[in-house]
């Protein structure tokens, strides 16, 4: 064999020859192989994070009914809270009946005074925010529909038990639902009371007529 016959040796592209061949199909091979642990890792943590999710859900569906029951509980507390409070407000209010029932009366009377108006809203505006602030109202309204227990008719007149409240000579006084003093008022029958306006001209037509 000559030179000639030797083909050139180069360090980067080295020659190749058919004893190659078996160390480019094992690394072929080797590829493919690497190829499906990839997909097969890929099909694992989609199962994986399936499970997790899964069990995440199923967590939480065993948790909610105690979380509600939670929450249930602390609205029935807070229920609770809220009408021992009441109770609390309704038995200080008992026990201020009286000093209230006076502040009511002072304020009925400086409303029937003669002085300057301004200064006498003023001070009634006061009252009835010192009553309002210990838990008392005022009862009793020209045109609401008049109740024996919340109002004292001074004057006027019912038809079946029915009337309506036409002046308010002294005002009433609750607390919580209770008519501690009724409301002193005039009353006049209610408007369904009367017979119908083309009755009463009926019946004068036939009166007229002498039947």
């Amino acid at each position: 064999m000559t030179r000639s016959d030797v083909p050139p040796v180069d360090g980067n592209n080295a020659p190749t020859t058919g004893a190659d061949a078996p160390a480019r199909a094992e690394a072929s091979e080797h590829a493919g192989v690497a190829a499906s642990v990839a997909a097969g890792l890929a099909d694992v943590t989609a199962g994986v994070a399936e499970l997790v999710r899964a069990a995440v859900r199923d967590e939480l569906d065993g948790i909610l009914p105690h979380v509600l029951g939670a929450i249930k509980r602390d609205r029935a507390f807070d229920e609770l809270s809220d009408r021992l409070s009441k109770a609390e407000r309704q038995l200080q209010a008992r026990r201020e009946r009286p000093l209230a029932v006076a502040v009511h009366r002072l304020l009925n009377r400086l409303r029937h005074l003669d002085f300057d108006n301004t200064v006498q809203e003023s001070l009634a505006a006061e009252l009835i925010k010192i009553l309002n602030e210990a838990g008392f109202n005022e009862t009793g309204r020209a045109g609401e529909e008049y109740d024996p227990a919340c109002h004292d008719a001074l004057g006027g007149r019912v038809v079946d038990g029915k009337g309506t409240i036409t002046e308010v000579h002294a005002s009433g006084l609750s607390s919580f639902g209770d008519i501690i003093v009724r409301a002193q008022v005039r009353v006049a029958p209610q408007a369904d009371a009367w017979p119908p306006v083309d009755a009463v001209v009926d019946r004068g037509s036939a009166i007229e007529s002498g039947n």
